[in-house]
């Protein structure tokens, strides 16, 4: 994943670097912003187009992403400089250790990664020529953030 360096300046300003003028957040300086929201995989698969029911499609592209919303936004931050902290749930399998070690490889504080005996939370995003997505979404219940995961 590219990472654009920002600027820090006193008050725990951070500037973008693609946009120097603009401040993109404040931070109090070795704390993270922290991010409520879903973490998950993303399952990226380019294609001509949607196959017609009983036929199939060949994918141009696969990739499996760090995924889910709440992740998505904390490596934004984390990509203009500011140090950020994702609060969300894991299953406890294979694909949540990925999605964990990509969360430490993009630089987020993951401590508030909760993990449950479940599968990871998938999302499926379909990408036809022109931009065109299609998105399946599987998040069992388990996955999902409740309000005592954020009290403990």
């Amino acid at each position: 994943m590219r990472r654009r360096a920002g600027t820090v300046e006193p008050r725990g300003r951070v500037r973008d670097a693609a946009s120097p003028g603009r401040v993109c957040c404040v931070i109090n300086p070795g704390s993270p912003a922290v991010v409520v929201g879903q973490v998950g995989r993303d399952l990226v698969l380019e294609i001509d187009r949607l196959p017609r029911g009983g036929r199939s499609t060949t994918v141009h592209r696969r990739r499996e992403l760090l995924g889910g919303r709440g992740a998505q936004q904390a490596v934004a931050l984390v990509q203009l400089g500011c140090p950020a902290a994702v609060v969300g749930v894991l299953g406890d399998d294979p694909a949540g250790d990925q999605v964990l070690a990509q969360a430490v490889a993009d630089g987020l504080w993951i401590s508030g990664i909760a993990r449950r005996p479940v599968p990871t939370a998938l999302l499926v995003d379909l990408v036809e020529p022109g931009g065109t997505r299609r998105l399946l979404e599987e998040a069992p219940g388990p996955t999902l953030l409740t309000a005592a995961d954020v009290a403990a």
